[in-house]
């Protein structure tokens, strides 16, 4: 998480800001399901992911149509 904040501060680039927030996301998936006794944390952490990548990829699109 912190590794995340480290690279948006140091960043020059939008890619580099992208990449810093899609390391701070993975940790917050990791946190997030972390608990596998309750199924509910394990298909939050499931669904987050699934938005995350689906919002990852139009970013990525708009980045490169940019």
């Amino acid at each position: 998480m912190v590794l995340g904040f480290l690279i948006i501060s140091n960043s020059n680039d939008l890619f580099i800001v992208f990449l810093g927030f899609e390391t701070q996301s993975f940790s917050f998936i990791v946190l997030l399901s972390s608990s596998k006794k309750e199924f509910e944390n394990v298909e939050g952490g499931l669904k987050y992911f699934i938005v995350g990548v689906l919002s990852s990829i139009f970013f990525l699109v708009g980045y490169l149509l940019l």
